[in-house]
């Protein structure tokens, strides 16, 4: 473990650690003391109650004053509410996320500061994190999941990606998550913070807004582990698929490179193709039907293999409709 002196503690950037909690009382503790382990020492944590039903207050009110603690009412399952309160009332220098199921790594607040210091064009800067369940950990981290960027990033321990290099990438492979993520207190004078629109996808839309104006930074280093487990709000297909196209959508509207409005146009039609046959799996024939038109209508866009494909998604609509076996897809 690194060891620093008073004074060197002194000189250190804040950093603070916004933890949004709902129903956490399981996971809570792991949670903070992965932060009360971190080899880092100048931080602040704040955790954001948004309204729990169990014990998830009792617990926190035993961490006070060492941890600051922020009620609210419930946000209606849209997470950028409590992060965005957590930014109201955080101090840091530099501000990083915990989702209170997961965990951080001893290394990752002082890893993501070093990089910020050594990089000051960088706005954000992510670690690459494991997921991991009951069973154990996953076999691959997240950053080797990720073909474009693991292409860029496999000879090398982190990298400063420019704004169009980072962009592009973030549209096709959505290469971090708030507990692996760290950001300078300027990116929220420039970037409007979190949007409360999306119940999932509102950190991918964050980290978009960011990387049109800052550099983005990636460590090839795990920084934080991920729980997968039923309480998941990602398990719900469909919600995932309309969320993370609603977060695209609206990315769409305003995106003025035409290299990434042709990569976030290519997301969309190929979102509306997925949620053409998800609903068609559930025999749900209008919302299908919907979703194959807007694929074809708005997002083709004279793509002849794009045509194929949503013409594709309606003859299995359609077969499904007159309870005929669909061809395989």
């Amino acid at each position: 473990m690194k060891l620093f002196s008073n004074k060197a503690v002194i000189n250190q950037p804040l950093v603070s650690v916004i933890i949004p909690a709902y129903n956490a009382e399981r996971y809570i503790d792991e949670a903070l003391h992965s932060i009360f382990g971190q080899t880092y020492p100048k931080i602040e944590i704040i955790v954001v109650d948004d309204g729990s039903s169990d014990r998830t207050g009792e617990i926190l009110a035993s961490y006070q004053p060492r941890v600051k603690c922020i009620t609210q009412r419930n946000g209606g399952g849209y997470p950028g509410s409590p992060r965005n309160t957590g930014l109201n009332h955080c101090q840091g220098d530099f501000i990083c996320f915990l989702d209170a199921d997961d965990i951080m790594r001893s290394t990752r607040v002082e890893m993501q500061v070093n990089f910020l210091l050594e990089h000051p064009q960088v706005g954000v800067v992510f670690t690459d994190y494991q997921n991991f369940s009951d069973s154990g950990a996953f076999e691959k981290t997240h950053f080797q999941t990720c073909p474009s960027l693991w292409d860029r990033l496999r000879d090398h321990l982190d990298l400063a990606l420019d704004s169009a290099t980072a962009t592009a990438l973030l549209i096709q492979e959505n290469i971090g998550l708030p507990s692996s993520m760290m950001i300078r207190r300027k990116v929220l004078g420039v970037v409007p913070r979190f949007s409360t629109a999306f119940q999932i996808g509102e950190d991918f839309h964050f980290y978009y807004r960011i990387a049109r104006v800052f550099s983005v930074g990636v460590i090839n280093r795990v920084g934080a582990d991920r729980r997968v487990h039923n309480n998941n709000i990602t398990r719900n297909a469909i919600r995932v698929l309309h969320n993370c196209a609603k977060s695209r959508a609206d990315l769409w509207k305003t995106e003025s490179n035409r290299e990434n409005l042709k990569l976030l146009n290519e997301y969309l039609f190929l979102s509306e193709i997925n949620l053409a046959y998800a609903y068609a799996n559930q025999r749900n024939i209008r919302q299908s039907l919907g979703h194959n038109f807007r694929a074809l209508t708005i997002f083709s866009c004279k793509n002849l293999k794009n045509v194929f494909l949503s013409l594709r998604a309606m003859l299995r609509t359609a077969a499904i409709a007159v309870h005929i076996k669909a061809p395989s897809t």
